[in-house]
């Protein structure tokens, strides 16, 4: 009869950790997805600090852009 080696069980409960993290990953990136798609309706552009560009969010409408660097400075 066969048992598994302890090495067995844990190389198992590692790959159960890495399915669960995978899954989570998944979950966040598809909620990421859905805010950025938030954002750009309200004419709010993200992209994330490793872009290219150094802005990290771009603000198509000037009165928006106002408002939103208003806040930000009394804050």
């Amino acid at each position: 009869m066969y048992k598994p080696s302890k090495q067995t069980f844990i190389m198992e409960d590692i790959q159960e950790k890495y399915n669960h993290l995978l899954q989570q990953n998944e979950a966040l990136r598809q909620e990421n997805e859905e805010l950025k798609s938030l954002l750009h309706a309200h004419g709010i552009e993200y992209k994330p600090k490793h872009a290219e560009e150094d802005n990290v969010i771009k603000v198509v409408d000037n009165k928006l852009a106002n408002d939103l660097l208003e806040v930000l400075l009394t804050s």
